[in-house]
């Protein structure tokens, strides 16, 4: 389980899920991150994860929080990206890293 960002509105629930079998709770850091999605380049290289046979693409977007991600599904043209781009009120912490990411 692995969330967009670390926000404790998006990680609260996590507990339950910690000791489930077959479970892995990603941590909230960017080099929890980066080692799990193998990124070796933060945040200016995508990982990408393989559910079997589809594929979804790790897009770094740090700037509403540092460990910022979007998810992008190749089998159905969507792009997750949390709370960092959304038609409502944006909170950015880091306008470079905001900017860029965009």
């Amino acid at each position: 389980m692995a969330h967009t960002h670390a926000h404790g509105d998006h990680t609260a629930g996590d507990s339950q899920f910690k000791y489930k079998l077959r479970t892995v709770v990603l941590g909230l850091e960017v080099s929890d991150v980066t080692s799990y999605f193998n990124i070796q380049n933060w945040p200016l290289q995508n990982g990408q994860i393989d559910l079997g046979n589809r594929i979804i693409e790790i897009i770094p977007i740090p700037g509403h929080q540092q460990a910022s991600i979007a998810l992008y599904d190749y089998a159905t043209k969507l792009l997750l990206s949390g709370d960092s781009f959304y038609p409502g009120r944006l909170y950015v912490r880091d306008w470079p890293a905001y900017k860029l990411s965009m």
